[in-house]
């Protein structure tokens, strides 16, 4: 599966799930890694320092910021324009614990969109926190 998202500059960046990494097509067609180093991981980082495991969708916001679901490590990664990647969302582990992003835990990202206002939202599948019984 790739994810594909493009910027206000006509730039579009791809999530590579199978490469582990995050590629950028440039306004000169040139095709560029931009995070990630290929190697299957979860670490934050400057571009290519940082790693991925299974990225699978990602939005961009007004900002130029890419956020970024993976599906194996089930968190929200951001990626800033000058290249750092950190953790947005997700506690350690995998769960349906509620709370703020630092604290919330999701079982299965499986979408990720973003609105004019830059709030971002995912799907968490099997996440059954707000089910009633």
């Amino acid at each position: 599966m790739t994810a594909m998202a493009a910027n206000s500059k006509g730039e579009i960046f791809v999530c590579d799930k199978y490469a582990d990494v995050i590629r950028k097509i440039q306004n000169d067609n040139k095709i560029v890694t931009i995070a990630g180093n290929g190697v299957q991981g979860y670490k934050d980082g400057k571009d290519t320092s940082a790693r991925f495991q299974d990225p699978m969708g990602i939005v961009v916001d007004s900002k130029g910021n890419l956020f970024i679901i993976e599906s194996s490590s089930s968190k929200i990664r951001k990626i800033t324009p000058d290249g750092t990647v950190s953790t947005y969302a997700g506690a350690a582990g995998y769960g349906d614990q509620l709370g703020t992003i630092e604290e919330a835990k999701f079982t299965n990202l499986g979408g990720i969109t973003i609105d004019n206002r830059d709030n971002v939202y995912v799907t968490d599948i099997n996440n059954k926190k707000d089910q009633e019984d």
